[in-house]
Order: structure tokens, then C-alpha cells, then sequence
């Protein structure tokens, strides 16, 4: 597929492109239809889907195609949280503070990213967490798996993954930034 040369800015504590924090599901929406429109991304067989669990005082929506996701947090109908995934990087360049979110290596966006915030995770190796908070700034990463290349110095790591080990190459890097407020 051809990269577009278009871009998705990522813009701190405020949204991703024309999506923005405190927007209603009907606004999400509508931004959701010109992000897809401005990246020539058809938005025909879009499926969405919202769930609430039933002590939570928020629900989750999410926004599918098959060359995207999109997924919002509301609280009272208004959003506390975006997120897209890494499938967009075929139509654009999604930047935060300059830097490629979804081609820049997980280590080097988390070191990047700790200029300007601290930095919270989820296991007590960073370089082996899944899900990576920056309050400052308002921006979440998050990867299924975590790899580094520090694992394949574990002989029985690598016996036991064996053929799977060139997949897990791909957890080098993100595949879902959202923008919240995590404080």
C-alpha cells in the first residue's frame, strides 16, 4: 500500500488530529469520519462497538475498519481518552513532540518521551513493560507483548520460543497511542 504524505499530530493533554478530549460520541464521530476522509481511508464497513462494564462510571467505543482503530473513553458522554492504533501508519506519519510514534522503537520513544514527563509502567523492567504512562504530557503507550533484544542473552528464552522469535521482533515498537489525562 502507498503512504499517503499526510500526518497525524498528536497534540499533549488535547487529542489526535481533529479528535479532542471532551468531545461527545456524536463529535467523535464526526472527527473519526474526517480523519478517515483527509487520509482517503473509506469508512464504509466501519463497526462500532461500546461496552460499560457494570460498576464502571465509564464506557469504551470502539471504531473499526480494516485499515484502522480507534478507541475512546467517556465519562458522562464526554471523552477522557483517545486511542488509534499502528494500522494508520500505512496512510500517515503519526508524530508526537517530532517524533514517528509507531516507527521509532519502543526504548528509544519511552526515552524520548522522558524529557518531558516522568514516566510510569507496568512491570518493574521498563524495557519489558506493555503499558507506559506519562502524566505530564497526557500520552499512553501501550504494546501486547514486550520484547527487547536484552532476551535473547536468555538461552532458555530463546529455545523456547523458538520460531516464534522473529514475530516477537515486532513488539519492538508500539501499536496503541492514546491521549488522557494520567495523573
Amino acid at each position: 500500500m502507498e503512504k499517503f504524505l499526510r500526518e497525524i499530530s498528536i497534540s499533549n493533554r488535547l487529542g489526535i488530529s481533529h479528535l479532542k478530549l471532551g468531545m461527545n460520541p456524536d463529535e467523535v464521530l464526526s472527527a473519526i469520519e474526517s480523519i478517515l476522509d483527509d487520509l482517503s481511508i473509506s469508512r464504509e464497513g466501519m463497526d462500532i462497538f461500546s461496552t460499560r462494564l457494570p460498576d464502571d462510571d465509564f464506557s469504551t467505543t470502539k471504531y473499526m475498519g480494516k485499515d484502522y482503530f480507534f478507541m475512546v473513553q467517556f465519562r458522562d458522554d464526554k471523552a477522557i481518552e483517545l486511542a488509534i492504533n499502528d494500522q494508520l501508519k500505512e496512510f500517515a506519519d503519526i508524530n508526537i513532540l517530532g517524533k514517528n510514534a509507531f516507527d521509532t522503537s519502543a526504548e528509544d520513544l519511552v526515552d524520548f518521551l522522558s524529557r518531558y514527563s516522568i514516566c510510569k509502567h507496568n512491570f518493574e523492567d521498563f524495557l519489558l513493560s506493555t503499558n507506559y504512562e506519562f502524566p505530564e504530557i497526557g500520552i499512553r503507550l501501550w504494546r501486547d507483548n514486550a520484547f527487547h533484544e536484552k532476551l535473547l542473552e536468555d538461552k532458555e528464552y530463546v529455545a523456547e520460543m523458538g520460531r516464534m522469535l522473529e514475530e516477537e521482533y515486532r513488539y519492538l515498537y508500539f501499536e496503541v497511542l492514546a491521549v488522557g489525562n494520567y495523573g
